[in-house]
């Protein structure tokens, strides 16, 4: 009896650290990214752990199938992300990003994009990167659909990234967002990383709230 009760203990702490770790944590900051005026990582937390009940998980491990039907359907929903993260990474902005602009809510921050903090481009390129799959994803969960929209479903990681990360260039070549240095342009080809020493980034970060206008206060910290 103690050693099964060692194992069980064993299994469910270990399984309450991978879901906080992995699941829990990584849900509140994206969820507070989403809208952080007025959700922090706690919240996020909170609502990830009420959709979890609302699911009902345990019905996905019913039957090796639906585990397997699962497990596939992160594709149609993870591409799309990985295509506008990559596409607003390496080709939008070229590898620039400003840490301090980062870690403020102010109005003029590069990364506030609106009052709500969220870049609709974004949203948009998401949305269109999903829907090309999302009738092969419903049709590997038993409703009738097309046997076109199954062979588009087959590939469906390729075609949300290419969709999601396409999308998201021709929607900032419109609307252009700002924070490029130079006003660099989605064609221009250049690199525009930048190596920042953050040793002192706590010091620095509070002097650069007390500027008050994020658009120079970065400039100030780094060349005064």
């Amino acid at each position: 009896r103690a050693g099964v009760f060692l194992i069980s203990f064993i299994f469910a702490f270990d399984q309450l650290g991978a879901n906080l770790s992995g699941n829990s944590i990584p849900a509140g900051t994206d969820l507070t990214a989403l809208l952080p005026k007025f959700i922090n990582i706690r919240r996020g937390s909170y609502i990830c752990a009420l959709i979890s009940l609302a699911i009902c998980p345990w019905d996905l491990l019913s039957s090796s199938s639906k585990f397997t039907t699962a497990l596939a359907a992160y594709a149609v929903f993870l591409s799309a992300i990985a295509g506008v993260i990559s596409a607003d990474y390496f080709i939008v902005r070229k590898g620039y990003v400003n840490i301090f602009h980062c870690y403020t809510d102010k109005p003029g921050s590069y990364y506030m994009y609106n009052k709500y903090g969220t870049n609709w481009r974004a949203v948009v390129a998401y949305i269109f990167g999903i829907a090309p799959n999302f009738a092969g994803f419903l049709g590997s969960v038993g409703v009738s659909v097309p046997i076109g929209a199954m062979k588009v479903y087959y590939l469906n990681y390729f075609v949300g990234y290419l969709i999601a990360a396409l999308s998201y260039c021709i929607l900032v070549y419109f609307y252009p967002i700002k924070g490029i240095p130079g006003d660099a342009k989605i064609t221009d080809r250049k690199w525009l990383e930048e190596w920042v020493e953050v040793e002192e980034f706590g010091t620095e970060r509070e002097a650069f709230e007390e500027y008050g206008g994020v658009s120079t206060g970065y400039e100030k910290i780094r060349y005064v």
